[in-house]
C-alpha cells in the first residue's frame, strides 16, 4: 500500500516491512524499529494522527512513528486477553477527535493510548456481535463519530453495531482490500467487484425495531399425502407441534 502524507513524505507498506520517500533527501529508506532491526513482516494499514505522528498496522500488531524520530516503536497493548490473542492488524483509523480504532481477526477494536510504548485496547465490537468476526479493514468514520466499512457501522454514542446489507443498497460484489476513500464533502467511497459505493452519512439511520407480523394461519405439508397430517391451518398461535414426516410450513401474515 502506499501513502502520502501533507508534508510530500511518501510510505510504501509491503510484504517486508514499510518503505519511506523523503523529497528532501530524494530517496527511498527502509524503517527501523526502535532496536535499530528493519520492520518486517505486512504492513495492513498506515494513518497520519494530528501531530503528524504514523501509525502502522500490520501482522505483528500497533507501531507508532512519532514526527521527531525515525525509528518506529511498538505498542505494547497492556490487556492483551484471548478477545486478542491474534494482534494481526486489517485496518486501522484515526479519528479526527484523536481516537485510535482498529480492525483484528477478532473484531473492531479502540486504542486508549497510555503513552508512546503501551496502551489499552478496549473490544468495541465483541459485546455487540458475539460472533468474533472481523468488523471490516476499510475503516473510516463521519462527522458524527460512527465507524464504517462496507459491511458494518458502529455508533460508540449508542452504542450500537449494524451489518449491512444489500436491503441497505450494498451491492458491489466481492469488496476490495484498501479501496476506500473519505471525499471532501463527507462521503465515503468503497471498490468492489461489481462497481463502486458511495455512503451518504447524513442520511443514513439505525433502523429501529419494526412490529413483528401476526400471524393469520399456519400450514404443515407432509412430505406424502398421508391422512392423519394435512396441509390445514393451526389457529392456535400460541404453539404447534410438527410431526417428523412434515418437511415445511408456511406462514400467512395478517393484513393490518
Amino acid at each position: 500500500m502506499i501513502y502520502a502524507d501533507p508534508r510530500g513524505d511518501v510510505w510504501v507498506g509491503t510484504q517486508e516491512g514499510l518503505f519511506h520517500y523523503r523529497p528532501d533527501r530524494d530517496r527511498v529508506e527502509r524503517v527501523e524499529t526502535g532496536a535499530g532491526a528493519p520492520l518486517n513482516g505486512d504492513i495492513n494499514a498506515l494513518a497520519l494522527d494530528a501531530v503528524g505522528g504514523l501509525w502502522v498496522g500490520g501482522d505483528q500488531g500497533l507501531a507508532y512513528l512519532s514526527r521527531s524520530q525515525e525509528q518506529l516503536r511498538w505498542i505494547a497493548i497492556g490487556n492483551a486477553d484471548a478477545q486478542l490473542a491474534n494482534l494481526d492488524v486489517l485496518g486501522l483509523h484515526v479519528y479526527a477527535r484523536g481516537a485510535i480504532w482498529f480492525d483484528c481477526p477478532s473484531g473492531l477494536f479502540r486504542l486508549e493510548k497510555v503513552s508512546d510504548a503501551t496502551g489499552r485496547a478496549l473490544a468495541v465490537s465483541a459485546e455487540l456481535d458475539p460472533s468474533g468476526r472481523p468488523f471490516g479493514a476499510n475503516l473510516l468514520s463521519d462527522s458524527v463519530g460512527r465507524i464504517w466499512t462496507q459491511r458494518n457501522v458502529f455508533d460508540p454514542s449508542v452504542p450500537s453495531l449494524v451489518a449491512l446489507t444489500p436491503a441497505d443498497g450494498i451491492d458491489i460484489g466481492t469488496a476490495w482490500f484498501r479501496s476506500y476513500a473519505k471525499t471532501r464533502d463527507g462521503r465515503l467511497l468503497y471498490g468492489g467487484s461489481k462497481g463502486v459505493l458511495e455512503v451518504r452519512p447524513e442520511l443514513y439511520r439505525v433502523p429501529g425495531n419494526a412490529p413483528c407480523p401476526a400471524a393469520r394461519s399456519i400450514g404443515a405439508f407432509p412430505l406424502s399425502p398421508d391422512p392423519r397430517f394435512s396441509g390445514t391451518g393451526v389457529r392456535d398461535r400460541r404453539q404447534m407441534g410438527l410431526a417428523p414426516i412434515w418437511t415445511s410450513i408456511a406462514v400467512k401474515e395478517r393484513t393490518p
